[in-house]
């Protein structure tokens, strides 16, 4: 693997708060942005459940969306656990538009109307109840066992009788706490000249106050909650095995080093352990192993594979599987692909206006040097045998797993049938 040279970057910061970076990217006339809030969920006291979903899709109301479709550009919004962002990729000769739609996000109007038709739409949605279930989306009773211990968990319950509860004073309160200049970041990546961007993101975003920000004390989780099972029937085709293991956040560890040591990790357990199942002769088909990316709080390592026969058969042949793993370290050249692999998916995200800006906006929101950008490779071409058998003897324990077996909800009509019978 080749790193890159690094692109001319700059970060300034205007009077009223507002961070920003811009990258040069000229390779396209286009511009990449994104507008990031150090708001969400987990920064919501129990009278606040639900407001930053809320927020998330009222702001889009702000967009000039038949404008941004004529002009060809696209635009995004997501949240997550403590972060709100806005992402837009538009032609070069619109940036200055561009800007002003995301600026909007910071002086919203936000009317009754659209207010109270975006409460009652997250209120019918939070009502309803899916049995659809995957190797990266889990039931609401999954996602609690996961979170056992956890302050930050919001019980669909909990999240429904508080929307139903919320006043159209509250929400506005919390837009006014949280979205200010002063508590975002924002991202340019593209075909910009870097001291003629400055010029024009202070005319777009200037106006805007700086505000007093409230204040939220970080609460750790339990480090090791205890083994946690349950067997639930949903709508998957096949039986699903998911074990999820809590492992630790950025905050509750020396550095980023566990957890580039995991994302190898994944890699390598994607490639073996369908093989390496076989030994034990039984089917353990279409395995996943996936891991959630860098977070300030908590990650976890997700291992889900379908499998047929007794779940707790399974489940024993897996986790005689990983011990294995823990007891005898992977050697350079079994984690040689697992690394080329992990770096080659860096260099193709890096590679667009959207990676590039994503890249430094999560590197930012996990409290990390937005400089790491042009490190992401080396880092992991460092990553060692050791560095993953200690992360796999760290992370990988029982009293960190909860495990579902997830079986189709045909099994449990046809028991049904039986037992009426």
């Amino acid at each position: 693997m080749t790193e890159l040279p690094a692109p001319p970057t700059r970060e300034f910061t205007l009077d009223n708060g507002l961070k920003v970076i811009v990258r040069e990217d000229r390779r396209k006339s286009e511009v990449g942005l994104m507008l990031s809030y150090f708001t969400g969920p987990d920064l919501e006291c129990p009278e606040d459940f639900g407001i930053s979903r809320i927020l998330l899709d009222a702001l889009l109301y702000e967009y000039d969306t038949d404008f941004l479709e004529e002009i060809g550009a696209t635009y995004y919004s997501a949240g997550g656990d403590n972060f709100h962002l806005n992402q837009l990729l538009t032609p070069s000769n619109h940036l200055e538009f561009a800007l002003n739609t995301l600026s909007t996000t910071m002086s919203a109007k936000l009317s009754d109307e659209m207010l109270r038709h975006t409460l009652d739409i997250n209120i019918l949605d939070s009502k309803e109840k899916s049995s659809f279930v995957s190797a990266v989306s889990y039931s609401p009773e999954f996602e609690a066992l996961i979170d056992m211990g956890s302050l930050y968990y919001r019980a669909p319950e909990a999240l429904t009788a508080n929307l139903e509860r919320l006043s159209l004073e509250q929400i506005r309160h919390w837009y006014q706490s949280w979205y200010a200049p002063n508590n975002a970041v924002l991202v340019v990546v593209g075909d910009i000249q870097l001291n003629e961007v400055k010029l024009l993101i202070e005319n777009c975003f200037g106006a805007n106050i700086r505000r007093d920000i409230p204040f939220r004390p970080f609460v750790h989780a339990p480090p090791a909650p205890g083994y946690r099972q349950m067997t639930q029937h949903l709508d998957s085709k096949y039986p699903l095995m998911l074990i999820a293991f809590n492992t630790p956040g950025l905050i509750t560890t020396a550095g980023a080093e566990s957890h580039r040591a995991l994302q190898v990790l994944g890699s390598l357990l994607e490639g073996t352990i369908p093989t390496r199942l076989a030994t034990f002769g039984k089917n353990r088909s279409k395995l996943t192993s996936t891991t959630s990316g860098y977070s300030r709080f908590s990650n976890r390592f997700i291992i889900a594979f379908y499998f047929e026969g007794d779940p707790s058969e399974a489940e024993a042949d897996l986790l005689k599987l990983l011990e294995e793993v823990k007891r005898e370290p992977f050697s350079a050249e079994e984690i040689e692909p697992a690394i080329t692999k992990q770096c080659t998916e860096i260099q193709q995200r890096l590679d667009t206006l959207e990676g590039q800006s994503g890249q430094i906006t999560a590197l930012i929101l996990s409290g990390q040097p937005w400089q790491l950008i042009d490190l992401k490779v080396a880092q992991l071409q460092s990553v060692t045998p050791d560095d993953v058998h200690r992360t796999a003897n760290a992370c990988l324990t029982r009293e960190c797993a909860s495990v579902a077996y997830v079986l189709p909800l045909a099994e449990k009509e046809t028991e049904a049938t039986k037992a009426s019978e």
